[in-house]
């Protein structure tokens, strides 16, 4: 017996889930690595412009301020952040359609979301 897919987070008020295409768990259709690709280059630019403005404030202008120990303090959450959500698109099931998740995919989903959602809290946004 095949198994049934769960039911999304938040299923559509109008029933629509029941027009979804049959899951595929053998060859699923799956996101490639443009979103993973763009985050990570988004990253990089994001390092690239704190290190220009530690050095600046640190080396040039000698005055560090409150603001730059914040975001110093800041960078291993934005690094952990990106390294989750990467592996959320690549590993942890955000890469499938709702359909096509499986009962461990559903939970992994979840951590990954709670994990945004407790970085957004820690942010303070």
């Amino acid at each position: 017996m095949a198994p049934v897919p769960l039911p999304a987070l938040f299923p559509p008020g109008d029933g629509a889930h029941h027009t979804w295409p049959a899951p595929n768990y053998i060859n699923p259709q799956t996101r490639d690595w443009t979103a993973s690709a763009c985050i990570i280059a988004f990253f990089i630019v994001t390092f690239a412009i704190f290190c220009a403005r530690i050095w600046a404030r640190f080396k040039i202008t000698k005055t560090p301020g409150l603001d730059d120990w914040l975001i110093i303090a800041s960078m291993p959450a934005l690094l952990g952040m990106t390294i989750s959500i990467v592996l959320g698109l690549r590993v942890y099931g955000f890469q499938l359609h709702i359909y096509d998740q499986t009962r461990k995919t559903h939970i992994t989903v979840r951590q990954v979301y709670s994990n945004f959602l407790s970085f957004r809290a820690c942010k303070g946004c």
